[in-house]
């Protein structure tokens, strides 16, 4: 998609690349695969099916006594101890499902909503009929594994400026020119803001790889919060105001003092 042009209040969403040739402003803007769902809510749901692999456990030992009851018995004590666990794992993908584009989060509300109705609470449908656990076993991995053979094909988005925007792209995020204001940023590999005057005030930026910007954060000490995923990457930025968050590899650093950085970047 090419925008000769600004986005105000749209979702805009490509397979490929998207090329802005101005503004994003109040929009939700997504190229490739959905980076929201890979980087926030697949992990989440790693750790969802491991307690549906638990319970699938319980219930194949339990069949072998041929005891209806020890079934019901030792899948409703998983089911009590899990729960909070479950409530905590959902909440956090609801709030992720908020950021993303409506078209795309159909399938993962469904998916939420079988946890709900065969893994929690006393009445939880897995403790009537076990055979229900197989089938949202089946489900959830059949999701996350259609996300991580998506995951291998790329794409750009390219703009001028952000501001209170949601940005993601299955590849590079290029800012070309006066950078972002509470924007949030996500992309798998890296994202670049081209002019060393540009300004990353306020908002949410990961990525895969590398993240490269002029002027980051707020005089006023709003925080901007800075994340890389691979233990090697790379948070480079001309000046840093205090109260930013770096995070890379989940190594944490927040900046106590505004300071320019020199050219050795040390």
């Amino acid at each position: 998609i090419t925008v000769f042009g600004n986005i105000y209040h749209a979702n805009v969403y490509a397979k490929g690349n998207i090329r802005v040739h101005g503004n994003i402003i109040n929009s939700k803007v997504s190229a490739g695969l959905n980076m929201l769902n890979y980087l926030g809510v697949t992990p989440k749901l790693k750790q969802i099916l491991e307690v549906v692999k638990e319970c699938r456990s319980v219930a194949k030992l339990s069949e072998m006594s041929k005891n209806h009851v020890d079934i019901r018995r030792e899948l409703l004590q998983v089911v009590i101890s899990k729960k909070d666990i479950l409530d905590n794992l959902m909440k956090d993908i609801q709030n992720l499902i908020k950021l993303s584009i409506d078209e795309e989060t159909n399938e993962l509300i469904r998916i939420l909503e079988d946890v709900k109705r065969i893994l929690t609470g006393i009445n939880a449908k897995c403790i009537e009929d076990s055979r229900q656990i197989k089938t949202l076993y089946t489900e959830i991995n059949d999701y996350i594994n259609k996300i991580e053979e998506l995951y291998g094909n790329e794409a750009d988005i390219i703009f001028e400026y952000g501001q209170n925007s949601f940005i993601q792209a299955n590849g590079n995020i290029v800012i070309a020119d006066k950078g972002c204001y509470q924007t949030n940023l996500m992309a798998k590999n890296a994202i670049l803001f081209k002019k060393p005057s540009s300004i990353v005030r306020g908002g949410l930026l990961i990525a895969g790889k590398c993240i490269k910007m002029g002027i980051v954060g707020t005089p006023s000490g709003i925080s901007t919060y800075c994340k890389v995923l691979d233990r090697n990457g790379k948070i480079d930025a001309v000046y840093y105001y205090s109260n930013t968050v770096l995070n890379i590899n989940d190594n944490i650093k927040v900046i106590d003092s505004n300071f320019y950085v020199n050219r050795d970047n040390k």
